[in-house]
């Protein structure tokens, strides 16, 4: 999954990604080019994913929109 996001005229984008081993892996681009990488297990996928986009939001990233596979 792919959510792109936008503040004053820039943009970023988070994926999220499967592991084989299992769980998943975020990836925050941001309007650089400069990725963060963090990894969490299937229980906890959730919960991380509503806190990135709150964190975002409380930056003042808006989501455009939809999701893409």
């Amino acid at each position: 999954m792919l959510w792109w996001f936008e503040r004053n005229g820039i943009h970023m984008h988070v994926e999220i990604l499967p592991l084989a081993e299992g769980g998943w892996e975020f990836h925050v681009v941001d309007s650089s080019g400069q990725e963060r990488v963090e990894r969490v297990g299937q229980d906890d996928l959730a919960a991380r994913q509503k806190a990135i986009v709150d964190d975002l939001a409380a930056d003042g990233w808006h989501r455009t929109g939809h999701w893409t596979l």
